[in-house]
Parts: structure tokens; C-alpha cells; sequence
């Protein structure tokens, strides 16, 4: 019990500060999210949909939208009467000088029949197996990687009239984009998407990445042998050593209305370390041993793996390894390429 108490007295003493280089991070999409009250968020998407298109929706799945598109068009018809005229604006790229045209139109059947609606709407479509998140304020964004597209959107952009200016420009940027592109690169969809969260309310993502980390070992157990030739050994000696490895974990996203909004990562980490150290060679750890008064230092390398767990900027590891003593009379050494067991206690000081 008293070397139990020990080992947490020296842990706990011996905390340092990590920092860690992260590489691949890349986070599952689920396309729903359930919680235990059943309640569900999500994933939407934001498209630009005509009227037709609308009207030619038929799944049962598809009546929120179309209820969506009603109200929005009851707004729209209050302020665009029948008869109505209104100017809006398009650019054009044929020529070598950019010119943007001024046309004029009035408000008809036509005009609603080509009319571009925002919709955002719940995704549907292929799943996404991985992506980016990005949180700002109510909304965690979602870039997927990129996808081949199986077949053409109902989706589908479409350039046409708009009341909104700055829509239809961001709309024709895009068109032009889009048709400058190589046909391969213009097969896979390159939107965003968002879930929308209230306030207080969270989501857990689960991710995974490749990590290379500096750690320092504080504390090491080294077995004695069977025979008791060799005592069990506690060490603290200073080393540096380099971990890669890669980590699963969840990352916790929660909206908090007019303050900064809390994210929060718990991950299980797994890798190989090697790393260097000295050690002194004394009367009490060679074989045979050294006289009394005879003392001398050797490097020693280390090597091994280590295990653990990180929440938020604490982490704790647990790691397994070897050292092996470097140049002449490293035999000496009673704890030469013996195994040994260690343990880390780090606090994030790297965002």
C-alpha cells in the first residue's frame, strides 16, 4: 500500500505540461441524431429549389417541405403583387470587360414559375462515411469529404430569377465555377451542411485521428528478478521521448446562447514512444557490482508502447517499454533491455 501511494504522490507531483500535433482528424456524420427523451436533431441542407420542381415532389417524406414552400411563397406574393414590376441585376463574363445588366420584370405566372426558393431542408441522399466539423454560434457545420454523386440531384441548382441581388450573383459565380470545371470534378458534391442546435443543447460526434505527441515519463517500475539477485526498481529520471499513435474518441459541441459555446474532446489513445535518457551506474544496480566509490553515467535508449486516456486538456497513459544501456559495460547494468511499466500524467498547455 505505502509504494501504491507512492506511485500517486510522485504522479501527481511530477505533472506536466503536453502538446500534441494532430494529423487526419476526420469525424463520422450520422445523418440523425437521438436522444434519450426522443428527441432528434438533424443533418440539414440549404438548396434552391423552382416551383416546379417543388410541385414534383411526391414521397410522403416530402410534405414538410412543400409546407415550407407554401408559407414561404404567401410571404412572397404579399409584397410582389400580380402586375408588379421590379429591376434586378445579372453580370456578364462573354466579353473581355465585365458588364452587369440591369433588366426589368414583371410579376406573373412565369415569374413565380422560374422563381429560385431558399429551402433548408433535412438531408437526403448517400450517406457520408466522414468530414470536418466547425461550430459557430448555434449551428456545428459539416464539410464531407468528397463523393461521387450516383445520380443528378432533385436538388439540382438551378440560375434563374430572383428577387435577392446577391443570391443571383453568388448563384452565377457558382454556374461559372461550376461549367469551367473538368467533367470528373463536377460529379462530386462539394456542399455544406449544418446541424442546428438550441441553447444548452449538445451533440457527441465520435472521431478518430493520428497524433505525435512529446511526453516525459516521471515515473517507471522496473521488475526485480526471480531469484532476488536483481530488487524491484522506482525510477524518476528526466527523459524525453517522441509518442505517435492514433485516437478514437467523441468530441462534445454545446450551444450557449450570447456566451462561448463549449467544446470538449474524451478520446481513448494508442501508440509506440522512443526516447532518450541517462543513467548513473552505481554499487546498487550493476552485476556484479561496482566498488563503493565507482560512479559513471551512460545513455540509454527507450522504446515501447503506452495506452490511455485524454478528456478535455487532462491525459493520463499508461506505457509498457524497454531501455537498453548504450557503450561499453552497458551489460553492467542490472536493468539492461528488461522490461518495465510506466505511467504519465499530462495537462494540455497547446491549444
Amino acid at each position: 500500500m505505502k509504494k501504491i501511494l507512492l506511485v500517486l504522490a510522485l504522479a501527481l507531483f511530477s505533472l506536466n505540461g503536453t502538446s500534441q500535433e494532430v494529423f487526419k482528424k476526420s469525424f463520422w456524420i450520422p445523418e440523425k441524431i437521438s436522444f434519450e427523451d426522443g428527441k432528434t436533431i438533424l443533418l440539414m441542407e440549404t438548396n434552391y429549389w423552382t416551383k416546379s420542381q417543388i410541385d414534383s415532389l411526391a414521397n410522403s417524406s416530402d410534405k414538410e417541405i412543400k409546407k415550407i414552400y407554401e408559407k414561404k411563397l404567401k410571404e412572397i406574393q404579399k409584397s410582389y403583387p400580380m402586375g408588379k414590376k421590379i429591376n434586378f441585376y445579372k453580370k456578364d463574363s462573354s466579353l473581355k470587360t465585365e458588364i452587369t445588366i440591369k433588366t426589368e420584370t414583371s410579376i406573373d405566372n412565369v415569374f413565380f414559375e422560374d422563381l429560385l426558393f431558399k429551402m433548408e431542408t433535412p438531408y437526403v441522399g448517400p450517406g457520408f462515411d466522414r468530414g470536418n466539423l466547425k461550430m459557430k454560434e448555434e449551428k456545428v457545420y459539416v464539410n464531407p469529404y468528397l463523393i461521387m454523386e450516383k445520380e443528378i440531384s432533385r436538388q439540382e441548382e438551378r440560375i434563374s430569377k430572383s428577387i435577392d441581388i446577391d443570391e443571383i450573383n453568388q448563384l452565377l459565380e457558382k454556374n461559372d465555377s461550376i461549367s469551367n470545371s473538368s467533367e470528373e470534378e463536377s460529379n462530386y458534391t462539394r456542399k455544406t451542411y449544418y446541424y442546428e442546435l438550441k441553447n444548452r443543447q449538445s451533440i457527441k460526434i465520435p472521431f478518430s485521428e493520428l497524433f505525435i505527441s512529446a511526453v516525459t515519463l516521471p515515473i517507471k517500475y522496473r521488475f526485480g528478478s526471480e531469484n532476488g539477485d536483481i530488487e524491484e526498481d522506482f525510477a524518476s529520471d528526466i527523459n524525453v521521448n517522441v509518442l505517435f499513435g492514433f485516437s478514437l474518441g467523441r468530441k462534445k459541441f454545446m450551444y450557449r446562447k450570447n456566451v462561448d459555446n463549449l467544446e470538449r474532446e474524451t478520446k481513448w489513445l494508442m501508440g509506440l514512444f522512443i526516447g532518450t535518457s541517462s543513467i548513473e551506474f552505481n554499487t546498487n544496480n550493476t552485476l556484479p557490482s561496482l566498488d563503493a566509490n565507482e560512479t559513471f553515467r551512460k545513455g540509454v535508449l527507450s522504446y515501447g508502447f503506452g495506452t490511455g486516456i485524454s478528456i478535455g486538456k487532462f491525459q493520463g497513459t499508461v506505457f509498457g517499454g524497454w531501455d537498453n544501456a548504450v557503450g561499453n559495460q552497458s551489460d553492467l547494468w542490472n536493468y539492461d533491455n528488461k522490461f518495465w511499466i510506466g505511467l504519465g500524467l499530462g495537462f494540455e498547455i497547446i491549444d
